[in-house]
């Protein structure tokens, strides 16, 4: 039973408008809902009001988690557990990026649990009866949305950890591009990267000579590059958003490793790098290792490389190079000293990106 793989996704993606939240939820028979959201600018934008309205004509009470901040401590799900205990909810919903999204899952997965919610990431514990979960993305980038994974930090502790269970699918997720048209270029080009990443590291894993697994996570790869010079353009059409939107939710929803054991490797060092820096952008942090990746794993992987140039840079030639003049095109902070990081601290990193 050791090498038997098994797939399942059941997340629905309604690809609808935000506004439609109350009517997805009411169309379920849920009738208390816990919202997580991050920091000021759905309030700004007049999204939240939106939302909130739209409960309220629902008939949908609803307990508001907001300030979650990147890169969530597992503090902030403990408070709010402690706050909506007797709120009693019958579904959690996150309006945010990637970090919004864990801090739900963690809420959820924690809220019957009488341990600290970080022993599910610390694998000490495994979930068993738990809430269900839904979003709504306002951030292509993690891929939580349709994803096993939940990730979070204990700060008092250095900690930072995934871990993947099945109730760690939201129960549906909503993709609406129109919520990432006041998304800063830096913080795309950190979601072009962590895009990029889930389906890099699932590519680069062991696999036979011939996978369909490898094909769609070359084309995930190729199609954000391909997007790139669009989403950075200050007249760029909003198509290309939702085609990031989408690309991002494919990345990292198990089919771009299907069939294939996935080990993520520069996802463990950058967990142990934010996970002592939280200031740095988990999309950031994945950008000053891909390309050492592959320069420390040059001669194991030299024929998925050669195929990674041809697919995705059409050439065999020059492919990590290609690779770091891609991510240096980005508009990043590329420069881990000005993060307070050591040519010595980034060494320790470097070092758990060699496979054996």
């Amino acid at each position: 039973m050791k090498d038997y793989l098994t797939f399942c996704n059941p997340t629905k993606i309604y690809f609808t408008s935000y506004k439609e939240l109350g009517s997805i939820i009411d169309s379920y028979g849920f009738k208390r809902v816990v919202l997580f959201i991050g920091g000021s600018s759905l309030k700004e934008s007049g999204v939240l009001d939106e939302v909130l309205n739209d409960l309220n004509n629902k008939s949908i009470q609803y307990h508001l988690i907001s300030g979650i901040k990147p890169n969530p401590d597992v503090s902030s799900v403990i408070e709010a557990i402690n706050k909506t205990k007797r709120f009693d909810p019958q579904l959690v919903v996150a309006i945010g990026g990637g970090s919004v999204i864990d801090a739900a899952k963690s809420y959820a997965n924690s809220f019957y649990y009488d341990g600290n919610p970080i022993d599910f990431n610390k694998k000490i514990a495994v979930p068993s009866k738990v809430l269900s979960v839904a979003t709504v993305v306002t951030i292509a980038a993690s891929g939580s949305e349709m994803s096993s994974s939940c990730v979070m930090s204990d700060r008092a502790e250095n900690f930072k950890g995934g871990f993947n269970s099945p109730t760690n699918y939201p129960l549906f997720s909503i993709l609406d591009s129109s919520l990432l048209k006041s998304v800063s270029d830096f913080q795309l080009a950190c979601g072009a990267i962590d895009i990029i990443s889930h389906s890099f590291e699932r590519y680069f894993c062991k696999s036979k000579e011939y996978e369909i697994s490898d094909l769609f996570a070359l084309s995930v790869i190729k199609n954000i590059v391909r997007i790139s010079d669009r989403l950075f353009d200050k007249n760029r059409n909003d198509d290309v958003l939702t085609e990031m939107l989408y690309t991002s939710t494919l990345s990292h929803n198990g089919i771009t490793s299907f069939g294939k054991i996935s080990k993520m490797t520069c996802h463990f060092a950058e967990h142990k790098l934010s996970g002592l820096h939280p200031e740095v952008a988990h999309g950031l942090g994945l950008s000053w290792l891909m390309v050492e990746f592959l320069k420390r794993n040059e001669d194991l992987l030299k024929e998925k490389i050669r195929e990674f140039g041809k697919m995705v840079f059409d050439s065999y030639d020059n492919v990590i190079e290609k690779f770091d003049s891609y991510i240096k095109f980005l508009p990043l902070d590329s420069n881990y000293k000005s993060y307070g990081i050591s040519d010595e601290e980034m060494e320790d990193y470097y070092s758990l990106l060699k496979l054996s």
